[in-house]
This record gives structure tokens, sequence and C-alpha cells, in this order.
């Protein structure tokens, strides 16, 4: 399954602008530094790597160095919240 693209429309003069690629407002394919996970488009270091659900996925696996589910990890944050709030 495709990540979600996180993607605006531009604009210019008024009217819809797109370059000569279809990836204008594509800014989920801008390289983050120190980011060397692979991803779907094919580049090294797209923050969709990062904040995607895939990506959060591995970040949290990385992290605890054993596997994590999304409602795992939807769990975890939510008790992180808990805790820093008091």
């Amino acid at each position: 399954m495709p990540a979600a693209a996180w993607a605006r429309p531009r604009s210019r003069a008024g009217r819809l602008y797109s370059g000569p690629l279809p990836l204008s407002g594509e800014l989920g394919h801008t390289p983050v530094l120190g980011n060397n996970r692979l991803c779907g488009c094919g580049a090294t270091g797209c923050i969709e790597t990062l904040i995607s659900r895939k990506g959060l996925i591995a970040s949290a696996q990385e992290h605890l160095q054993e596997p994590v589910s999304w409602p795992r990890l939807l769990n975890l944050l939510a008790e992180s919240s808990s805790i820093l709030r008091g």
C-alpha cells in the first residue's frame, strides 16, 4: 500500500502551477539531512520515510529494538502524552 502523499497545490498568478514533473508541491519527497532510508520513489532521505505511518513504525522499532504495530505505537504515544501532562 503506497504512503499518503504530502502535497499541496501551488498557484502562480492565480492559476495552478505544475512543473516539468508531476511532483509540484510534493513535500513528501523533500530530502532530510541525515535520513538514509530508501523511499518508494527510489530516492534516499525523503521526509515521507520519516513521517508516514510506515516511517513512524520504523522509527519506533529502531528505538525500541523490537517489532511494533501501529496500534501499539498509538498506545505508547498516548501513554507518553499522559505522563508528560502529569
